[in-house]
C-alpha cells in the first residue's frame, strides 16, 4: 500500500515511528506529511525520517486561516503520491484530503472535546480511540484496548534502564533525583477555556517550586518561552532524550496530558494539573491509581509534597504500571494488524 502518515505534534512522531518502520519492512510505500512545531521537525531528523514540510500551524487563531493552505498543500501532495490510505492523529488534512480524493482514512483521537474534532469525524473512513473514550461515533468508531503511548513506551520497545548515549553531566544534576514540571503554551483549540497551574504572579510560582525544591533538583519541560528567571531550571536536551529522563524522575507534575499518561506509564508518579478533563486520564487515576488530577497550583503541591515524602511511591507506581502492561495491548501491534485487515 502507499500511505500518507501525518504529524501534527511531537507525540505524533513517537506514536507512529514504529509503525512506519514495521510498515516499511513490510513493503509499503510511506510519505510523512507534517507541519512546523516546537521538536517535530527536530524528532523526525533524529529517526532519519525524510518528510515534507507542510508549513506552520501552530497557533488557534492561525490554525483557522492555515486549514485552507495546508489542505491545499496535502491535496496537491497526494495528486502525486497517490495514496491508497491516510493515517493522522486529530489530523483534519487526513479526513479532508481522505474524502476528496476517495482515499480511505484512518482517524486517531486521543481527547473528547468536541470543537475540533467536528472537521475531522464526518470525513474519516475510521476512528479509532481508546476504550476509555467517552463519545460514540458509531460504526466507524473503533476502540483499543490500549493508549497511545503504549505504541511506543511498551516494554517491547522501550527500555528504561539503559540509554548509553545520554550522560547525566549533561544535566549536572543526578536523574534519580529530579521533579520533572511541565508548563502548557494553551493555544490549542481543545484549550479554550481550560486552565492548568493557575498561577496569578512570579510570587506563587517561585514559592512552589521552591517548596518542590526541598525534594530534588527540578527541571522544567515547556512549550512556547520560558521566562527568563526560570531559565536555570529549563530542561536542555534532544528531544528524542526527554523519555529516558523522564523515566529515571522521582515525580512529574504538569498541565501537559500526554507527559503526564507518558510518566504513569513509565512507572513514575505523575500529577496531571488541568480543568481538561479527558476519558484515559480518568480511567488511569481511578481503575490503575497512576495518575493524580489536581486542579491548580495549590493542590498540586499538596499532592507533590505526599508523593515525595513517600520513599516508596516509585516502586509503588512501578508494581501498578506492571499491572497495567498486562493487561493492555502493543498499541503498535494493533495498528499493523488494522492496516493490513484494509
Amino acid at each position: 500500500m502507499r500511505i500518507i502518515v501525518d504529524i501534527g505534534h511531537p507525540a505524533h512522531v513517537h506514536f507512529f515511528k514504529n509503525l512506519i518502520w514495521d510498515l516499511e519492512k513490510k513493503g509499503h510505500i510511506i510519505k510523512i506529511t507534517a507541519v512546523e512545531k516546537k521538536d517535530v521537525f527536530e524528532l523526525l531528523d533524529a529517526y532519519n525520517f525524510e518528510y515534507t514540510n507542510m508549513g506552520s500551524y501552530n497557533n488557534r487563531f492561525k490554525k483557522l486561516f492555515s486549514l485552507i493552505s495546508v489542505n491545499l498543500k496535502m491535496l496537491i501532495l497526494a495528486k502525486k503520491f497517490k495514496p491508497d490510505l491516510f493515517i493522522g492523529w486529530g489530523s483534519p488534512f487526513v479526513c479532508h484530503t481522505s474524502y476528496f480524493t476517495k482515499s480511505k482514512s484512518i482517524l486517531f483521537l486521543d481527547n473528547e472535546p468536541a470543537i475540533a474534532h467536528k472537521i475531522c469525524t464526518p470525513f474519516a473512513d475510521l476512528i479509532c480511540t481508546s476504550s476509555a473514550y467517552s463519545i460514540n461515533y458509531g460504526k466507524k468508531h473503533l476502540k483499543y484496548n490500549s493508549y497511545e503511548p503504549l505504541a511506543y513506551l511498551h516494554p517491547e520497545f522501550f527500555n528504561q534502564d539503559c540509554n548509553n548515549d545520554f550522560s547525566e553531566n549533561k544535566l549536572e544534576k543526578k536523574l534519580n533525583d529530579c521533579i520533572i514540571l511541565r508548563f502548557s503554551a494553551w493555544d490549542a483549540i481543545h484549550d479554550i477555556g481550560e486552565n492548568g497551574f493557575n498561577f496569578e504572579n512570579k510570587e506563587q510560582l517561585f514559592k512552589f517550586i521552591s517548596e518542590l525544591e526541598k525534594y530534588g533538583s527540578i527541571l522544567i519541560s515547556h512549550e512556547g518561552n520560558l521566562d527568563e528567571d526560570l531559565k536555570k531550571y529549563e530542561l536542555k536536551i534532544q528531544p528524542e532524550e526527554y523519555h529516558f529522563i523522564l523515566s529515571q524522575a522521582k515525580l512529574y507534575a504538569g498541565e501537559g496530558a500526554s507527559s503526564a499518561v507518558e510518566a504513569a506509564l513509565l512507572g513514575v508518579p505523575s500529577i496531571y494539573i488541568s480543568s481538561l478533563k479527558l476519558g484515559f486520564i480518568d480511567e488511569l487515576e481511578k481503575k490503575y491509581d497512576l495518575i493524580k488530577t489536581c486542579n491548580g497550583h495549590a493542590d498540586a503541591k499538596v499532592e507533590a509534597i505526599r508523593i515525595l515524602e513517600n520513599t516508596e511511591s516509585k516502586n509503588e507506581i512501578k508494581r501498578k504500571r506492571d499491572r497495567l502492561i498486562e493487561e493492555k495491548e502493543n498499541m503498535t501491534k494493533w495498528m499493523i494488524d488494522l492496516i493490513e485487515r484494509m
